[in-house]
């Protein structure tokens, strides 16, 4: 009996991409893997607002390898491959974005890469046509990540492959909102790599802006690390320490010197900037962990309003 490799990716507004999608990976594993593996493909899509779904539903009643869930609202791409997983009935899942940004090469790589005993495998991505200021700036989260978190990740990652041996592991996870290479680097470790190269879009419009991966970032340090809360209350013992020693200083000498002795505009202003910048970056950073912790707590449900092809 051949095994069976499980796609997984979610999609949302990618009518004019999602035909191309499911026709390349096909072809992908049946030029390569035909003789040794059966497929199926796991589309989960975010509530589209374009005929994506409709495109869906032709191609799962053409293809019955192809099978689809379409969820209630969008929750993401990461928590929509997440919860496709556990329909996965295949002995790996391999889990790359519908966008097609990222060379699908990646999925005989990832396959050769499980043959030889690998079961946690991610792409790396090395070149790519991304905006130099936006590349700068997710190189210096990474660093801050990695640097503040006990569960380190690799930078440019793009794809990833789980054995399922693992999956069963992956399934119980609960989180409101994953970000999925910190939740499986967390449960399994370092993974090895297999090289990708990434493309700007051919079709259709990025899902992801500025504040989306400022959002993903802040939420990953917050969730994944209690070190920022720690620097925040050894950084404001020494600030308030030398506040306190500073006013102390003020005091005794406008006591001693009382006419001699002018306070002045510089130093108060000074003063009241450096700690109302520290009190605005404690505050928002104590406000993720409490959104974090709301998340979680809400523990609202996952809400799929149709499956096809799902015996």
């Amino acid at each position: 009996m051949k095994k069976k490799i499980t796609i997984a990716a979610s999609c949302l507004n990618e009518g004019g991409l999602i035909r191309d999608f499911v026709n390349l990976v096909g072809k992908k594993i049946e030029e390569e893997f035909k003789e040794k593996y059966e497929y199926e493909i796991l589309l989960a899509d975010n509530n589209s607002s374009d005929d994506t779904q409709q495109i869906i539903r032709d191609i799962c009643e053409k293809n019955k390898n192809v099978k689809a869930v379409f969820n209630q609202v969008d929750y993401g791409a990461d928590r929509s491959v997440l919860n496709l997983m556990k329909y996965a009935s295949g002995d790996a899942i391999i889990g790359v974005a519908s966008d097609m940004q990222e060379d699908l090469e990646l999925i005989p790589r990832f396959i050769k890469k499980w043959e030889s005993g690998e079961k946690y495998v991610v792409g790396q991505v090395i070149s790519n046509q991304e905006n130099f200021i936006l590349s700068a700036i997710k190189n210096i989260y990474y660093k801050i990540y990695n640097k503040f978190s006990s569960t380190k990740i690799i930078k440019n990652t793009a794809g990833f492959l789980i054995d399922n041996k693992y999956n069963e592991i992956i399934k119980i996870i609960s989180d409101p909102e994953p970000f999925a290479r910190i939740v499986f680097s967390q449960v399994l470790g370092v993974p090895a790599t297999v090289p990708v190269d990434k493309t700007e879009r051919k079709k259709g419009k990025s899902k992801h802006n500025l504040f989306q991966y400022y959002s993903i970032a802040i939420n990953s340090i917050a969730k994944s690390s209690s070190t920022p809360m720690k620097i925040i209350t050894f950084v404001g013992f020494i600030l308030s320490l030398f506040f306190f020693l500073i006013s102390i200083y003020y005091f005794f000498m406008k006591l001693f010197y009382w006419d001699d002795f002018s306070l002045g505009l510089a130093p108060l202003i000074i003063i009241l900037c450096l700690l109302s910048s520290f009190l605005l970056l404690s505050i928002g950073l104590i406000g993720e962990y409490i959104v974090a912790i709301l998340a979680y707590n809400k523990n609202l449900p996952f809400v799929e309003k149709e499956k096809i092809n799902f015996k």
